[in-house]
């Protein structure tokens, strides 16, 4: 997933962007839950993983490099 600098953004960007995001990876953890395996979502900043979160509490988000 790429995270294309959330922080840059405008607000009001970051938050169409996270409500893109959201949709895709609702969607993604469906498919790979079917097939039996989890799905870890990895994001740049604790802004970004923070917003993907409050978005949807049930996705597992984690900060990487």
């Amino acid at each position: 997933m790429k995270t294309d600098g959330l922080e840059k953004h405008s607000p009001r960007s970051r938050k169409l962007f996270v409500t893109m995001q959201r949709a895709n990876l609702q969607r993604e953890a469906k498919l790979t839950k079917g097939c039996g395996y989890d799905i870890v979502i990895r994001a740049r900043s604790e802004a970004h993983r923070t917003a993907l979160k409050v978005a949807d509490p049930t996705l597992d988000v984690v900060i990487t490099a």
